[in-house]
């Protein structure tokens, strides 16, 4: 498969960057599907475009920033601190979390006891789809009937990774911007690697399990980047990526204003045709691919901020926003039940290919 095409470096605001002329899956040409886009979330310099291929809908960045610039767009990313959460329903929160996990995810041990009353709560909680999806998101799909070796890649703060290591997993993060990774081992005490995968010198068949959430948009050839992930796995362990869907019902609605498209740092927008490509093309074999509603209400609380002052700002949401959002987010979980491709993200759980003997 050729490369997509490349020119010579420009600069774009101060970075450095290359124009992609063509699809990174099919080599085809593209069309322009935005341009003159700022970032609106949290101020990148850089005037931005987006094309779709016109044969597999693939969508990319355009021009993209070449590695030695990227570290440019993560400034002031989010990635650097934690949200501070009120804490009597944060208490209650994670009273229903851990419910549901010990009696529908698998993690018996973390409950103080196994009564029929948790039980019987457990069950009755798992019958609100939107409540279990939630919760079965926060732990990235990954059932507490076994637990080994867990990479986090991209782990951002470790809030993730830390959690997991509570239900009793073994946890390593990577994490290229250094300021996250310090902040994840200063906060968490994690070991995170502060690099970037293709840097990060690991073992063949190190994990039993790779977490990919929100990640893979960020790369600049994703097919190359899951055979990476393809070498470090284990013959038996399993691939979980979240990813935002450009076929998704905020971006319908939204177009331009999706906060999701989050340009300069989503390089690729996928959607369940696109990501199966890269998936199988890097080895590996897919047991789910379907879209998920859980992220709805706050991808379309951002875009609606976006689409009426141009940027996003979390002083602009108010009550009645969000509850507008918990409707939108009912609307996308119901809608999705007749049009599968409409959730706002992605999920893909993979295991490798089995070789015939």
């Amino acid at each position: 498969m050729e490369e997509p095409i490349k020119n010579k470096i420009n600069i774009n605001e101060g970075v450095r960057v290359q124009e992609v002329h063509t699809c990174l899956l099919c080599n085809s040409k593209g069309i322009l599907l935005y341009q003159d886009l700022r970032d609106r979330l949290f101020n990148a310099l850089g005037n931005w475009s987006l094309i779709r291929c016109q044969e597999c809908g693939l969508v990319w960045l355009n021009p993209q920033p070449i590695p030695e610039n990227i570290g440019k767009l993560y400034a002031n990313y989010f990635t650097h601190s934690i949200d501070i959460k009120n804490p009597i329903l944060a208490s209650l929160r994670k009273k229903v979390w851990r419910i549901l996990l010990a009696t529908t995810f698998g993690y018996n041990n973390i409950l103080n006891s196994s009564s029929s009353k948790s039980k019987w709560i457990g069950k009755a909680l798992s019958l609100v789809p939107l409540l279990k999806e939630r919760v079965e998101s926060s732990i990235m799909y990954l059932n507490g009937s076994w637990k080994g070796k867990l990479l986090d890649i991209g782990c951002g703060n470790g809030q993730f990774l830390a959690t997991m290591r509570d239900l009793g997993w073994e946890i390593q993060g990577i994490e290229p911007d250094k300021q996250a990774a310090r902040f994840a081992r200063d906060r968490f005490g994690i070991q995170v690697i502060a690099s970037t995968l293709e840097e990060a010198k690991i073992p063949n068949e190190s994990f039993d399990a790779i977490i990919l959430r929100h990640v893979i948009e960020h790369v600049s050839d994703a097919i190359r980047f899951l055979e990476k992930c393809h070498r470090i796995l284990k013959p038996t362990g399993k691939l979980v990526i979240l990813t935002p869907n450009i076929e998704s019902m905020a971006h319908r609605i939204f177009k331009e204003s999706w906060r999701d498209l989050d340009p300069p740092r989503h390089f690729y927008l996928f959607s369940l045709f696109t990501l199966r490509i890269c998936a199988e093309r890097a080895g590996f074999q897919i047991e789910i691919l379907v879209t998920t509603a859980q992220s709805a209400k706050w991808v379309w609380l951002r875009s609606k901020i976006i689409q009426n002052k141009g940027t996003y700002s979390k002083i602009d949401i108010t009550k009645m926003m969000k509850m507008k959002g918990v409707a939108f987010q009912f609307l996308e979980a119901m809608t999705r039940n007749l049009w599968k491709n409409i959730g706002e993200e992605l999920l893909l759980i993979a295991s490798k290919k089995q070789k015939i003997a």
